[in-house]
Protein backbone atom coordinates (compact mmCIF):
# COMPACT_ATOMS: atom_id res chain seq x y z
CA UNK A 1 0.00 0.00 0.00
CA UNK A 2 2.53 2.26 0.49
CA UNK A 3 5.37 1.42 -2.35
CA UNK A 4 6.14 3.06 -5.53
CA UNK A 5 3.20 5.08 -7.48
CA UNK A 6 2.74 5.97 -10.64
CA UNK A 7 -0.13 8.44 -11.58
CA UNK A 8 -1.56 8.20 -15.28
CA UNK A 9 -4.39 9.95 -16.62
CA UNK A 10 -3.76 9.54 -20.34
CA UNK A 11 -7.31 7.55 -21.31
CA UNK A 12 -8.81 10.71 -18.93
CA UNK A 13 -6.73 13.51 -20.73
CA UNK A 14 -7.51 11.99 -24.26
CA UNK A 15 -11.18 12.00 -23.81
CA UNK A 16 -11.04 15.41 -22.91
CA UNK A 17 -9.24 16.05 -26.55
CA UNK A 18 -12.25 14.60 -27.94
CA UNK A 19 -14.78 16.93 -26.00
CA UNK A 20 -12.58 20.15 -27.29
CA UNK A 21 -13.38 19.62 -30.91
CA UNK A 22 -16.89 19.56 -30.06
CA UNK A 23 -16.96 22.33 -27.26
CA UNK A 24 -13.64 25.03 -28.96
CA UNK A 25 -14.73 27.46 -26.11
CA UNK A 26 -12.87 25.38 -23.60
CA UNK A 27 -9.53 24.50 -22.55
CA UNK A 28 -8.04 22.03 -20.51
CA UNK A 29 -5.03 23.11 -17.74
CA UNK A 30 -3.02 20.36 -16.62
CA UNK A 31 -2.59 19.52 -12.90
CA UNK A 32 -0.05 17.23 -11.50
CA UNK A 33 -0.72 15.01 -14.92
CA UNK A 34 -4.58 15.65 -14.70
CA UNK A 35 -6.08 17.82 -17.09
CA UNK A 36 -9.19 20.06 -15.94
CA UNK A 37 -11.31 22.23 -18.14
CA UNK A 38 -12.33 25.90 -17.85
CA UNK A 39 -14.17 28.05 -21.06
CA UNK A 40 -11.72 31.22 -21.38
CA UNK A 41 -14.94 33.37 -21.51
CA UNK A 42 -16.67 32.07 -18.33
CA UNK A 43 -17.56 34.46 -15.66
CA UNK A 44 -19.09 32.40 -13.20
CA UNK A 45 -18.52 29.13 -11.92
CA UNK A 46 -19.96 26.70 -8.81
CA UNK A 47 -18.44 23.60 -7.40
CA UNK A 48 -20.42 21.19 -5.26
CA UNK A 49 -18.78 22.09 -1.65
CA UNK A 50 -19.58 18.79 1.15
CA UNK A 51 -16.65 20.03 3.30
CA UNK A 52 -14.41 16.78 2.35
CA UNK A 53 -11.03 16.51 1.17
CA UNK A 54 -12.05 15.96 -2.73
CA UNK A 55 -14.10 18.71 -3.07
CA UNK A 56 -11.98 21.35 -1.21
CA UNK A 57 -9.11 20.20 -3.42
CA UNK A 58 -11.32 21.00 -7.09
CA UNK A 59 -12.78 24.34 -5.71
CA UNK A 60 -8.73 25.50 -4.64
CA UNK A 61 -7.39 24.06 -7.96
CA UNK A 62 -10.17 25.58 -9.99
CA UNK A 63 -9.07 29.12 -7.79
CA UNK A 64 -5.65 28.55 -8.65
CA UNK A 65 -6.06 27.96 -12.55
CA UNK A 66 -8.76 31.33 -12.69
CA UNK A 67 -5.48 33.02 -10.79
CA UNK A 68 -2.62 32.01 -12.55
CA UNK A 69 -4.26 32.80 -15.84
CA UNK A 70 -5.62 36.25 -14.86
CA UNK A 71 -9.26 35.12 -15.52
CA UNK A 72 -12.07 36.83 -14.55
CA UNK A 73 -14.45 34.19 -13.19
CA UNK A 74 -16.21 34.29 -9.73
CA UNK A 75 -16.89 30.53 -8.17
CA UNK A 76 -19.25 29.44 -6.21
CA UNK A 77 -19.81 27.10 -3.93
CA UNK A 78 -23.17 24.63 -3.51
CA UNK A 79 -23.39 22.92 -0.42
CA UNK A 80 -26.27 20.22 0.33
CA UNK A 81 -26.85 20.05 4.15
CA UNK A 82 -27.36 16.40 4.71
CA UNK A 83 -27.98 14.07 8.16
CA UNK A 84 -28.87 16.93 10.33
CA UNK A 85 -29.83 15.44 13.11
CA UNK A 86 -27.10 12.54 12.82
CA UNK A 87 -24.36 14.00 11.37
CA UNK A 88 -24.77 18.21 12.57
CA UNK A 89 -21.75 19.43 12.07
CA UNK A 90 -21.60 18.65 8.87
CA UNK A 91 -23.54 21.81 7.33
CA UNK A 92 -20.86 24.19 9.51
CA UNK A 93 -17.58 22.16 8.65
CA UNK A 94 -18.67 23.01 4.60
CA UNK A 95 -18.69 26.86 5.79
CA UNK A 96 -15.56 26.40 7.02
CA UNK A 97 -14.14 24.99 4.68
CA UNK A 98 -15.94 27.91 2.33
CA UNK A 99 -14.51 30.81 4.27
CA UNK A 100 -11.13 29.55 4.36
CA UNK A 101 -10.99 29.50 0.79
CA UNK A 102 -12.61 32.45 0.58
CA UNK A 103 -9.86 34.16 2.70
CA UNK A 104 -7.27 31.93 0.35
CA UNK A 105 -9.03 33.78 -2.72
CA UNK A 106 -10.57 36.91 -1.95
CA UNK A 107 -10.48 38.16 -5.30
CA UNK A 108 -12.06 34.84 -6.90
CA UNK A 109 -14.52 33.03 -4.48
CA UNK A 110 -17.93 34.55 -4.32
CA UNK A 111 -21.15 33.25 -2.53
CA UNK A 112 -22.56 30.14 -1.25
CA UNK A 113 -25.68 28.64 -1.62
CA UNK A 114 -27.68 25.80 0.34
CA UNK A 115 -29.82 23.29 -0.49
CA UNK A 116 -31.32 20.13 1.75
CA UNK A 117 -31.48 16.41 0.91
CA UNK A 118 -33.93 14.88 3.37
CA UNK A 119 -32.56 12.04 5.15
CA UNK A 120 -35.16 10.02 4.43
CA UNK A 121 -34.06 10.31 0.41
CA UNK A 122 -30.13 9.39 1.08
CA UNK A 123 -29.10 6.21 -0.33
CA UNK A 124 -27.74 4.17 2.95
CA UNK A 125 -31.80 4.97 3.70
CA UNK A 126 -33.61 4.09 0.85
CA UNK A 127 -31.33 2.95 -1.90
CA UNK A 128 -31.79 3.11 -5.76
CA UNK A 129 -35.15 4.91 -6.62
CA UNK A 130 -35.33 5.55 -10.09
CA UNK A 131 -32.83 4.28 -13.09
CA UNK A 132 -30.09 3.30 -10.21
CA UNK A 133 -30.10 6.65 -8.74
CA UNK A 134 -30.63 7.20 -5.08
CA UNK A 135 -32.62 10.41 -3.36
CA UNK A 136 -29.48 12.00 -2.82
CA UNK A 137 -28.52 11.76 -6.38
CA UNK A 138 -31.28 13.02 -7.72
CA UNK A 139 -31.67 16.02 -6.06
CA UNK A 140 -27.86 16.63 -6.19
CA UNK A 141 -28.09 16.77 -10.19
CA UNK A 142 -31.14 18.52 -10.19
CA UNK A 143 -30.20 21.30 -8.03
CA UNK A 144 -26.92 22.08 -9.95
CA UNK A 145 -28.82 22.33 -13.25
CA UNK A 146 -31.80 24.69 -11.44
CA UNK A 147 -28.87 26.60 -9.78
CA UNK A 148 -27.08 27.11 -13.25
CA UNK A 149 -30.36 28.12 -15.05
CA UNK A 150 -30.91 30.23 -11.62
CA UNK A 151 -27.60 31.84 -10.79
CA UNK A 152 -26.11 32.23 -14.15
CA UNK A 153 -23.35 29.75 -14.10
CA UNK A 154 -21.14 28.70 -16.86
CA UNK A 155 -20.57 25.54 -15.25
CA UNK A 156 -21.01 23.37 -12.30
CA UNK A 157 -18.08 20.80 -11.06
CA UNK A 158 -18.66 18.16 -8.68
CA UNK A 159 -15.47 16.62 -7.47
CA UNK A 160 -16.84 12.76 -6.63
CA UNK A 161 -13.72 10.71 -7.29
CA UNK A 162 -12.46 6.95 -7.63
CA UNK A 163 -12.66 4.32 -5.12
CA UNK A 164 -9.14 3.22 -3.95
CA UNK A 165 -7.17 0.70 -6.42
CA UNK A 166 -6.55 -2.31 -4.51
CA UNK A 167 -6.35 -5.72 -4.10
CA UNK A 168 -8.90 -6.33 -1.67
CA UNK A 169 -11.66 -3.35 -1.71
CA UNK A 170 -13.23 -1.63 0.79
CA UNK A 171 -16.30 -2.88 2.31
CA UNK A 172 -19.03 -0.67 2.20
CA UNK A 173 -18.27 1.68 -0.78
CA UNK A 174 -20.42 2.74 -3.61
CA UNK A 175 -20.40 1.08 -6.42
CA UNK A 176 -20.71 3.36 -8.88
CA UNK A 177 -17.38 4.47 -7.92
CA UNK A 178 -15.36 1.49 -9.09
CA UNK A 179 -14.41 3.00 -12.50
CA UNK A 180 -12.19 1.99 -15.01
CA UNK A 181 -10.32 4.87 -16.89
CA UNK A 182 -9.42 2.55 -19.74
CA UNK A 183 -13.58 2.94 -20.79
CA UNK A 184 -13.46 6.51 -20.31
CA UNK A 185 -16.02 8.55 -22.48
CA UNK A 186 -16.33 12.34 -23.14
CA UNK A 187 -19.74 12.65 -21.18
CA UNK A 188 -18.18 10.68 -18.20
CA UNK A 189 -16.04 14.22 -17.29
CA UNK A 190 -18.05 17.32 -19.03
CA UNK A 191 -21.21 17.71 -21.01
CA UNK A 192 -23.36 20.97 -21.73
CA UNK A 193 -26.94 20.74 -20.16
CA UNK A 194 -29.69 20.51 -22.74
CA UNK A 195 -32.14 22.97 -20.43
CA UNK A 196 -29.55 25.27 -18.36
CA UNK A 197 -26.62 25.53 -21.00
CA UNK A 198 -24.52 25.12 -18.07
CA UNK A 199 -21.58 22.85 -18.56
CA UNK A 200 -21.42 19.96 -16.01
CA UNK A 201 -18.04 18.93 -15.37
CA UNK A 202 -16.62 15.41 -13.03
CA UNK A 203 -12.41 16.08 -13.33
CA UNK A 204 -12.28 13.93 -10.52
CA UNK A 205 -14.19 11.02 -11.65
CA UNK A 206 -11.21 8.72 -12.49
CA UNK A 207 -8.97 10.11 -9.73
CA UNK A 208 -8.25 8.38 -6.21
CA UNK A 209 -8.24 10.32 -3.37
CA UNK A 210 -4.07 9.81 -3.19
CA UNK A 211 -3.69 12.15 -5.98
CA UNK A 212 -5.94 14.70 -4.10
CA UNK A 213 -4.23 14.80 -0.58
CA UNK A 214 -0.99 15.23 -2.62
CA UNK A 215 -1.80 18.29 -3.85
CA UNK A 216 -2.65 20.05 -0.75
CA UNK A 217 0.78 18.80 -0.05
CA UNK A 218 2.30 19.85 -2.81
CA UNK A 219 0.94 23.83 -2.58
CA UNK A 220 1.48 24.18 0.67
CA UNK A 221 -2.49 24.09 1.75
CA UNK A 222 -2.39 21.48 4.60
CA UNK A 223 -4.45 24.03 7.13
CA UNK A 224 -7.00 23.61 3.87
CA UNK A 225 -6.78 19.88 3.98
CA UNK A 226 -7.06 20.26 8.33
CA UNK A 227 -10.38 21.72 8.06
CA UNK A 228 -11.99 18.78 6.04
CA UNK A 229 -13.89 15.88 7.42
CA UNK A 230 -14.35 12.88 5.00
CA UNK A 231 -16.11 10.56 8.05
CA UNK A 232 -19.28 9.55 7.53
CA UNK A 233 -19.70 7.85 11.27
CA UNK A 234 -22.48 10.02 12.95
CA UNK A 235 -24.50 9.62 16.35
CA UNK A 236 -26.25 6.43 15.81
CA UNK A 237 -23.41 4.46 15.40
CA UNK A 238 -19.94 5.83 16.64
CA UNK A 239 -19.54 6.00 20.89
CA UNK A 240 -17.34 8.24 20.60
CA UNK A 241 -18.86 10.61 18.21
CA UNK A 242 -21.82 10.02 20.88
CA UNK A 243 -19.60 11.40 23.95
CA UNK A 244 -19.34 14.60 22.70
CA UNK A 245 -22.52 15.74 20.83
CA UNK A 246 -25.89 14.99 22.98
CA UNK A 247 -27.92 12.69 20.33
CA UNK A 248 -31.21 14.32 22.18
CA UNK A 249 -30.60 18.03 20.72
CA UNK A 250 -28.46 17.07 17.90
CA UNK A 251 -26.55 20.58 18.95
CA UNK A 252 -22.81 21.14 17.61
CA UNK A 253 -20.48 23.78 18.59
CA UNK A 254 -17.82 24.47 15.84
CA UNK A 255 -15.06 24.71 18.88
CA UNK A 256 -15.89 20.71 19.55
CA UNK A 257 -13.30 18.27 18.48
CA UNK A 258 -15.57 15.47 16.98
CA UNK A 259 -13.42 12.21 16.49
CA UNK A 260 -13.55 10.41 13.47
CA UNK A 261 -15.36 7.00 13.62
CA UNK A 262 -12.50 5.13 12.36
CA UNK A 263 -14.67 2.49 10.74
CA UNK A 264 -16.94 4.28 7.77
CA UNK A 265 -15.64 3.89 4.39
CA UNK A 266 -14.35 7.20 3.64
CA UNK A 267 -11.98 7.29 7.26
CA UNK A 268 -10.75 3.85 5.84
CA UNK A 269 -10.03 5.48 2.13
CA UNK A 270 -8.70 8.28 3.56
CA UNK A 271 -6.53 6.35 6.02
CA UNK A 272 -5.05 4.64 2.26
CA UNK A 273 -4.80 7.62 0.66
CA UNK A 274 -2.40 9.29 3.61
CA UNK A 275 -0.52 6.02 3.74
CA UNK A 276 0.54 6.19 -0.39
CA UNK A 277 0.82 10.47 -0.26
CA UNK A 278 4.09 10.91 -0.15
CA UNK A 279 5.16 8.30 -2.89
CA UNK A 280 2.71 10.01 -4.95
CA UNK A 281 4.07 13.11 -4.19
CA UNK A 282 7.28 11.68 -5.02
CA UNK A 283 5.76 10.27 -8.53
CA UNK A 284 4.05 13.32 -9.49
CA UNK A 285 7.37 15.45 -8.56
CA UNK A 286 8.63 13.80 -11.59
CA UNK A 287 6.90 15.89 -14.55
Amino acid sequence: MTGPAHIDFSSNNRAYAHALRRFPEITCHRVSRLDIPMGREWSNIAVNLSGGADSACLAMILCNIIQANGFSIKLNAISYVRCWATRPWQAPISEAVFNRLRAMFPEIVADRYESYIPPELEDAAIGPIANGKSGDQIIGASFNRYASWRYGFDAVYNATSKNPSMPDPLENRIIGRDVDQRLVETGDLIYRDSQSGAFICHPFRFVEKDWILAQYHMVGAVDLLDLTRSCEGDLRYSTAINSVIDAKTYRYDPDQCIPICGQCFWCKEREWAAMRCDAVVEDLSHA
